[in-house]
């Protein structure tokens, strides 16, 4: 807490992002009753309804419209393999790019920037079924029309003075995100 001279993780983590332009955050998928995006220590990605641990996830510019996110508790990338399936990996490798979309419903996508479908172009999109189990990016289904698709920065459960933060660094790097 403030008065006893601590600063908690979620602040710390929020004020080393302003300053190197990462975004401490949660994805919120709005697909069925809602999923937060969750990266597990053993490569495991899934949605869960409640915020957690595993929920919390870095994301991080690698060029222009480029980002590349991060669970911060598993310390695993996100990452789509060229059948389109979602796991993380303990490695930054090109898998682990995606191309962030604002989108007019104030949702984000999040494609595939080297896996797409080589017949059509379609891209490949991070995306979870309404049990919050990941799709397959490679899916028909699958598209950025598609509610499975829209993700939202999401705040739930963190402190006001972090949502300050959040809030600030938004404004100054990346647009309105919440």
């Amino acid at each position: 807490t403030p008065a006893s001279g601590h600063v908690s993780l979620e602040r710390q983590l929020l004020e080393e992002g302003i300053r190197s332009g990462r975004r401490t955050c949660r994805l919120y998928c709005r697909v069925g009753i809602g999923f937060h995006l969750q990266i597990h220590p053993d490569g495991r990605v899934n949605g869960s309804h409640e915020p957690n641990q595993l929920s919390v996830l870095e994301l991080f510019a690698v060029s222009q419209g480029v980002i590349g996110i991060k669970g911060v508790y598993s310390n695993r990338f996100l990452a789509m393999n060229k059948r389109g399936r979602l796991h993380a990996t303990e490695r930054f490798t090109d898998d682990c790019k995606f191309r962030e979309r604002f989108q007019e419903n104030s949702y984000n996508t999040y494609a595939s920037v080297i896996h797409r479908n080589h017949r059509t172009g379609r891209e490949w999109f991070v995306a979870l079924n309404k049990r919050g189990k990941a799709k397959m990016g490679s899916s028909p289904r699958v598209k950025s029309q598609h509610v499975s698709t829209d993700c939202v920065k999401n705040l739930k459960g963190l402190t006001g003075t972090t949502a300050e933060l959040f809030f600030f660094e938004a404004m100054t790097i990346a647009g309105c995100c919440v």
